[in-house]
């Protein structure tokens, strides 16, 4: 068998012995401070109020979420709505414009003023529609 012999403790030689020592020292101070708080916080999770107070949160978040996800998607099929409206609208003016040039061979002062009267078209058409719905909604 092996004889265990006790060592004697090392005596602190120079100043960084001292500061390893005083670290050490500080170590379970520390480490016992965690776990206070960390006790703490687990009583205060655990508590009924605190229970109540995550789900509502968590609740609230969850409601914001998908509320915000609906406004996105309406948004971006709106947004899409409009580029499609002001494309078909655009095509059908080009097209109309050009068969009239076609058939009639105006002036440049004439295709111009045609021109333009075509392009103020989607205005007076949202003109009129929101007039309609004002009057419809308000009377």
């Amino acid at each position: 068998m092996t004889d265990f012999v006790a060592k004697e403790p090392v005596v602190a030689q120079n100043n960084n012995d001292a500061s390893e020592e005083a670290t050490a020292s500080q170590q379970p101070l520390f480490s016992q401070l965690l776990q206070n708080q960390t006790a703490k916080l687990l009583e205060v999770l655990k508590t009924l109020d605190s229970g109540i107070t995550y789900e509502n949160a968590a609740s609230a978040m969850v409601h914001l979420l998908i509320t915000l996800v609906v406004w996105v998607a309406y948004a971006s099929v709106a947004i899409f709505a409009l580029v499609i409206w002001i494309w078909g609208n655009g095509f059908q003016q080009g097209r109309e414009f050009r068969q009239w040039m076609e058939a009639e061979r105006p002036s440049p002062s004439e295709a111009v003023c045609a021109l333009l009267e075509k392009v103020a078209l989607p205005f007076r058409k949202l003109y009129v529609w929101a007039d309609a719905f004002v009057k419809k909604s308000f009377g």
